[in-house]
């Protein structure tokens, strides 16, 4: 049979589960000679005669090129794929709990350097009516970004309020990330309408011995374009985007790169910093600044 082009939904390990043309899904095994495959790679595949667990058999023939890869390092410290040919990562944060800027900035700065758009979604909007100084809590953080010109959606899944997302991310390949208990499973739940066709369960067989867990998964969205939920992200090591990488990811930061006093300032306890000099004059946020020492500290 003719091979054809496919996107891997999600590798299980021992299986990797395959979209191909017509929605129609295959288990393939994985192949020794095809480096690892994560959610959004696209492949070429060929069908075999037989099915497993209710899926088509085939066999991945190629992998093709990425546009791009969202990794973070193992637990052996390893840099290690999660997913792949993104267009948006999707920064979930929430009026609770509290959300941690410095976390928000290593997402942002992720995105930078991939060259990934961020966008920041603030879910559980509906909390803000219940309390005005939680309120201004949040319009003071998200100001930050938004004189920034990154986009921002308000959404609340327990309202049913994704309206705005859903336009922002039609037709395009977003992931997912956050700290925990900001609402992205019941986000996921919202944009799927509960009716999108998700990556059916494995069989003991297969689940044996594998940590589904922490598994990108690529799902369809019924107005066009994708989500990739990998749950075991939460924190974001930056160690392996160089000082000046994490410094050209801070947007407002490029007016006064090169020109402070020493050439390899890192903007800290240096006199004539042209950064420390825009904070204090309110320029750059001292927050983004803090942000910025805590993410390249030794």
């Amino acid at each position: 049979m003719d091979a054809f082009p496919g996107i891997v939904m999600a590798n299980f390990g021992n299986q990797v589960l395959v979209q191909g043309a017509n929605n129609l899904r295959y288990r393939c095994p994985p192949r020794n000679t095809i480096s690892q495959l994560v959610a959004g790679d696209k492949v070429v595949i060929r069908e075999e005669r037989s099915q497993f667990d209710g899926n088509l058999k085939g066999s991945i023939v190629a992998k093709l090129p990425r546009k791009n890869e969202l990794s973070r390092p193992n637990s052996q410290s390893k840099l290690c794929p999660i997913a792949a040919n993104i267009d948006f990562i999707l920064v979930i944060v929430a009026c609770v709990p509290t959300p941690q800027p410095e976390l928000i900035d290593r997402y942002v700065v992720a995105s930078e350097s991939l060259g990934i758009t961020p966008i920041l979604v603030l879910n559980k909007s509906d909390l803000l009516k219940e309390n005005i100084q939680l309120k201004r809590s949040i319009e003071d953080l998200l100001t930050i970004y938004e004189k920034l010109d990154y986009i921002i959606v308000k959404t609340s899944a327990k309202e049913h309020k994704i309206r705005n997302l859903k336009k922002v991310i039609k037709g395009k390949t977003s992931i997912l990330v956050g700290q925990s208990g900001v609402g992205k499973s019941s986000l996921i739940n919202e944009l799927l309408n509960r009716k999108a066709t998700a990556v059916s369960p494995l069989s003991k067989g297969i689940e044996k011995g594998t940590h589904t867990t922490t598994t990108a998964q690529l799902f369809n969205m019924e107005i066009d374009g994708s989500i990739i939920d990998s749950p075991g992200i939460r924190e974001f090591d930056l160690w392996h985007i160089s000082m000046q990488e994490v410094e050209n990811s801070f947007k407002e930061f490029s007016t006064f790169i090169g020109k402070c006093r020493f050439r390899n300032c890192k903007h800290r306890a240096e006199p004539n910093c042209a950064i420390k000099e825009a904070v204090r004059t309110g320029i750059i946020a001292e927050r983004r600044l803090n942000s910025f020492l805590s993410i390249t500290e030794p």
